[in-house]
């Protein structure tokens, strides 16, 4: 790959490349060799740095003197952090060259590089990087070609990127590669000339003048609408406080299942190519409508057609704006499911009517951006999914190749709902803005009977195993709340909380100071199981769920370069169990060592043993 570059850069920079003229483009001189002797290169030089000093808190695990209970206490951080980027640039026409050199104390100024799609401070082995750039563009043609220098692996990483674009023709192949005394080269999936093949497309827009195709790739493409408070660096929270709080996104964590958007795998994601499939992508602008598709088209041979449709390989959307109101998309994500009319698994079991794989899977949603009143950003929108899935508890037949096993399939959907808006409430009172959002999760189509088996209802199963005079079964341990649950077993649907609920308000009252509060509430979002060891003492055991509800209030102070930052926050669980619930008397407490019932409960319980928590930041741009 080096040789092949290298003889690349030669081929450009001394044979000048004929283009040929577009009334849109502008045509650039091709540089040649001899350009870099007889030209005086613009010379570029800076410095970016902060400082910044840290103090907070953070939310950890530990277990209390008796080692029977964990507990949650918070740990105090404090931190000095200093990032530097000191840089230095060489450019003629059309070729630069641009080291520099970051260095981040602590990670906590961010100065630290992105290496393609791996993050900054997240991948590199210490607080130091030198990188090195050389950009070249020639005709349609341009070229980067950057290199990384971890001291603390020591890695030696190599990102190259060659891209064409002419007229409605763009093109892109980008590698990766990566040098050490152990490993010479990332241990992936795809090579590309001892390269590694992080990305590769091809497209061609204003097919018959209205649509555009796209093949290749490996970055997602959104056919939804993003929600309004996501971000493409998951490790930037919202809170330097509440450290567990991420900014909310649509109750699903896989966002093809959640409202606010679904996006095309791609080949395999947003990272690395993969040899097997191919992404196909089209757009098509029909008027005010525009209709979207997007593919896996796999690169080696499928065993039936039907397993395609049926893995969720296809995603059908078509976007329409609607002046004055907003815009909405609807879509399929298409997971078709199929039956064998006669299977045999290879060992002795005979099947007739037989569902393949998960069967189906198939994910619809209708979102709408609306923008009907002034200042407020509205996103609503809700996303439904119908799966096929096998009832253990019915079915027929003994097996055998004369009274083949008959399966019987059933169905279960799972909905997510939400509502999302940021509101600039400065026309009411200046400096003012509001955001919220609300997001219900609900589930059902499947029985306890029909996951495992057996004649016992759900009803029975917990009558059964949690005895009445041992323990005390709360009141939202319902059907659907165990089997959506992610704690105690796998769950049956996708284990989101039922009900999550966001809300900030900020205020600047000057150019200097502001002020922000700020609640974020999760219904269910723990479990109180018989396997926990919380209640310990208790003489009945809680069985159940509860949540956990965050409140922040901040403010912040700006002089001149500097930056003063306060926060504090208090974190709550709702819906616990009441000491006299699960039977908790002062004769109890008292044989165990403590003075009151609710002494004994305080203690046993999943409380944050410190729910205060607070974070103060002082920083310096230098």
């Amino acid at each position: 790959m080096k040789r092949f570059l290298s003889l690349l850069l030669c081929i450009a920079a001394l044979v000048p490349i004929p283009v040929v003229a577009q009334e849109s483009e502008e045509i650039r001189s091709p540089l040649a060799l001899g350009d870099l002797f007889t030209q005086a290169p613009t010379i570029g030089m800076g410095f970016e740095g902060t400082t910044k000093t840290v103090v907070r808190t953070q939310l950890v695990d530990e277990f209390d003197a008796d080692y029977y209970n964990q507990k949650r206490y918070p740990l105090s951080i404090t931190g000095l952090g200093f990032g530097a980027v000191p840089w230095i640039s060489l450019s003629w026409d059309g070729l630069s060259f641009l080291t520099a050199v970051h260095y981040d104390r602590a990670g906590l100024a961010g100065f630290l590089p992105d290496y393609h799609s791996f993050g900054n401070n997240t991948f590199w082995g210490g607080d130091l990087v030198v990188s090195s750039e050389l950009n070249f563009e020639v005709g349609p043609l341009s070229l980067s070609e950057k290199i990384y220098f971890d001291p603390y692996a020591p890695d030696m990483l190599e990102d190259t990127a060659l891209e064409f674009s002419s007229g409605n023709v763009a093109a892109r192949i980008n590698t990766l590669a990566r040098w050490d005394s152990t490993t010479p080269y990332f241990i992936m999936n795809g090579w590309f000339m001892n390269h590694e093949l992080a990305d590769l497309w091809f497209s061609i827009d204003k097919v018959f003048g209205i649509g555009k195709i796209e093949v290749g790739g490996s970055d997602p493409r959104y056919l939804r609408h993003v929600s309004l408070f996501w971000r493409e660096d998951w490790t930037e929270y919202w809170s330097d406080v509440v450290m567990f709080i991420q900014p909310p996104v649509f109750p699903s964590g896989n966002r093809i299942l959640g409202l606010a958007e679904a996006f095309m795998t791609g080949a395999t994601g947003a990272r690395i190519m993969d040899f097997n499939v191919m992404l196909m992508a089209t757009s098509w602008k029909l008027g005010p409508v525009v209709l979207h598709t997007s593919a896996d088209i796999p690169l080696v041979a499928l065993d039936d057609l039907r397993e395609w449709f049926q893995s969720n390989n296809l995603i059908v959307s078509a976007e329409y704006d609607l002046e004055g109101v907003g815009t909405f998309d609807v879509g399929w994500d298409i997971g078709i499911g199929y039956r064998d009319a006669y299977y045999f698994d290879g060992t002795a079991t005979y099947y007739a009517d037989y569902g393949r794989g998960q069967l189906g899977n198939n994910k619809f949603w209708l979102d709408a951006e609306l923008s009907m009143v002034d200042a407020l950003d509205l996103l609503v929108g809700v996303d439904f999914t119908l799966r096929a899935y096998r009832d253990v508890d019915q079915g027929t037949g003994a097996g055998t190749a004369a009274d083949p096993i008959i399966d019987d399939y059933s169905t279960a959907w799972i909905a997510n709902v939400g509502v999302e808006g940021i509101w600039d409430l400065g026309t009411a009172l200046k400096g003012l803005a509001l955001e919220f959002g609300a997001y219900l999760n609900l589930v059902g189509g499947k029985t306890y009977d029909s996951v495992n088996g057996g004649a016992q209802t759900f009803d029975q199963w917990v009558t059964a195993t949690y005895d009445p005079a041992n323990f005390f079964v709360m009141g939202n341990m319902t059907e659907q709340a165990y089997l959506n649950n992610p704690f105690g077993m796998a769950s049956e649907y996708d284990g989101i909380a039922p009900l999550t609920a966001y809300l900030k308000a900020s205020y600047g009252l000057n150019d200097a100071w502001s002020f922000h509060v700020a609640n974020w509430f999760e219904l269910n979002g723990n479990e109180l199981s018989s396997t926990d060891a919380y209640f310990a003492s208790a003489p009945q055991d809680a069985i159940g769920y509860y949540s956990v509800n965050s409140l922040e209030l901040g403010a912040a102070y700006r002089e001149g370069q500097a930056l003063f930052e306060f926060a504090v926050g208090w974190i709550t669980q709702v819906g616990l169990p009441s000491p006299e619930d699960l039977g908790y008397t002062d004769a109890v407490a008292q044989a165990g060592g403590f003075s009151t019932a609710k002494d004994i409960y305080l203690e046993e319980g999943p409380f944050i043993t410190f729910p205060l928590v607070f974070s103060a930041t002082v920083s310096i741009e230098l």
